[in-house]
């Protein structure tokens, strides 16, 4: 129950301090908005309750060595272990929201960290294998590993949210949230 206090769209406080990821372990990122993955825009004014308009709010990281063609994804081997891309804090925080599952390869998270510098800022994570050692309320540190991509079949996935009231947010671009030494 954390909320920004004071959201201007205008004037997105710099809230990641460090990357989020591996940049050079993959080749390309959706955009905001974009057809990539499934509807991503729960709670948000952006959000069609027809389904007719998939908007993804977040960003999906493709692997290096992923084809553009999608007649030769199934097809094509990886080009090196996708479990091993690492996944960082991008800001001061607490994780939060930990929800586990199992596949072949072991357990996944989707969890988020909540910003302690930038109340109600959360960033999304989904797909991971948390470090061993941190769970549910678990303070981090900007630049500190946090986990490892939790699938061979999964690709780097980041959502921003400012929550502004119960069951109201936003979803932005990490690339808004994201620091000029970041960039």
């Amino acid at each position: 129950n954390v909320y920004v206090e004071n959201f201007d769209p205008d004037n997105i406080p710099n809230v990641a301090k460090a990357n989020f990821t591996e940049l050079n372990k993959f080749s390309r990122m959706s955009k905001i908005r974009s057809g990539v993955g499934h509807d991503f825009s729960y709670n948000t004014p952006e959000y069609d309750p027809t389904r007719s308009n998939c908007k993804s709010m977040k960003h999906y990281m493709i692997p290096t060595g992923v084809p553009r063609d999608n007649a030769s994804y199934a097809t094509t081997p990886h080009t090196f272990e996708w479990m091993s891309i690492k996944f960082f804090a991008p800001a001061d925080g607490r994780i939060v929201g930990v929800y586990s599952t199992e596949n072949e390869y072991g357990i996944e998270n989707n969890f988020s960290i909540a910003s302690t510098e930038y109340p109600g800022y959360f960033f999304l994570f989904f797909h991971l294998a948390l470090e061993p050692g941190l769970a549910e309320g678990s303070l981090v540190q900007a630049g500190q590993q946090i986990a490892t991509l939790g699938s061979e079949e999964a690709w780097g996935e980041i959502a921003v949210s400012a929550k502004l009231g119960p069951g109201e947010h936003r979803l932005l671009s990490f690339l808004e949230v994201a620091t000029e030494e970041v960039w």
